[in-house]
């Protein structure tokens, strides 16, 4: 990568200035050979900062990204920088800045999700599509925008968010719910021989959207919303962590780091054996949901009235 850097200014005549470089983009087939050859001089180097963004070119390479411009003046690094600050908001895709990557993957048995983009040429956009998971350095699939918000609650790490439920109770009637604040408490478990954790979820959410007529402030309807709200949250959650275990084997949650921590001596019993706590893990997930309340107004929009 040195040598490279070095060759540009052979040809321009003019040193490269690292940093107010504002991400670090990575093509998906170098991603899947593994970043740490590619990362050791942007971690290492004094002229780079270790808070810049590292992105994930999802089917792409990292070029065609960066020559993606829907504006011909537009600096594509500034956009994405711009993005990403946004991550919180969203919530859609995680706070991947270089210095945390590299600690995470420094963890024994740890894995890592950073921000992934593709390159939406023909809208002229560069569009976040979620999470790359990877194992060790090494990038192993990728989770989608919604599999991210539910990877990010688990891992106490959501600040805002929305999740749209339809028909709700087989009504017409679809709502979206808005995060304003959540809070997750995980509870390991050893009991005969087997590792389980309780994950309790705490969300507290506005009915920000009311797409229909049934009326759902009621306290009946409410109730009803409320219980199947609890359960989509509680499904998903499931099917991620399943999907992490049985298709990627990879531990972005620190679950194993959490036994290591609570229960040492039966992190230390696994090791030994030679098993893997995070695969080998029974989960049970609790959403104990609060609707705050619903905007500036409680009732849907009546036709004819």
């Amino acid at each position: 990568i040195l040598s490279a850097e070095r060759d540009v200014v052979g040809k321009t005549g003019i040193p490269l200035l690292w940093y107010e470089a504002k991400v670090v983009i990575i093509s998906e087939s170098v991603a899947r050979d593994g970043v740490i050859p590619v990362m050791d001089w942007t971690n290492r180097d004094s002229d780079l900062r270790a808070d810049m963004w590292m992105i994930i070119a999802k089917g792409n390479s990292a070029a065609e990204i960066l020559k993606n411009k829907s504006k011909p003046d537009e600096i594509v690094s500034l956009h994405l920088d711009d993005t990403m600050k946004r991550w919180k908001l969203l919530s859609k895709f995680p706070d991947s800045r270089l210095w945390s990557f590299i600690d995470g993957i420094a963890s024994e048995g740890k894995s890592e999700a950073v921000a992934a983009v593709k390159n939406e040429s023909s809208k002229g956009i560069i569009e976040p599509i979620g999470s790359a998971i990877f194992k060790v350095d090494k990038l192993v699939g990728y989770l989608d925008g919604d599999e991210t918000l539910y990877m990010l609650m688990i891992k106490n790490k959501i600040k805002e968010g929305v999740i749209t439920l339809k028909n709700v109770s087989g009504s017409d009637t679809s709502i979206t719910l808005e995060i304003f604040k959540n809070k997750t408490k995980l509870t390991p478990l050893y009991n005969n021989g087997k590792v389980s954790l309780i994950i309790d979820i705490y969300p507290i959410v506005i009915i920000a959207e009311v797409g229909g007529t049934k009326d759902f402030m009621k306290e009946e309807n409410l109730k009803i919303l409320q219980s199947e709200a609890e359960k989509r949250i509680e499904a998903e959650v499931q099917y991620l962590i399943s999907k992490l275990q049985k298709d990627y084997d990879c531990d972005v949650f620190g679950f194993g780091e959490l036994f290591e921590k609570e229960k040492p001596k039966v992190s230390e019993n696994f090791k030994k054996n030679g098993e893997n706590i995070f695969v080998s893990l029974k989960t049970e997930v609790n959403v104990h949901l609060q609707i705050k309340g619903s905007g500036k107004t409680r009732k849907p929009i009546e036709i004819g009235k």
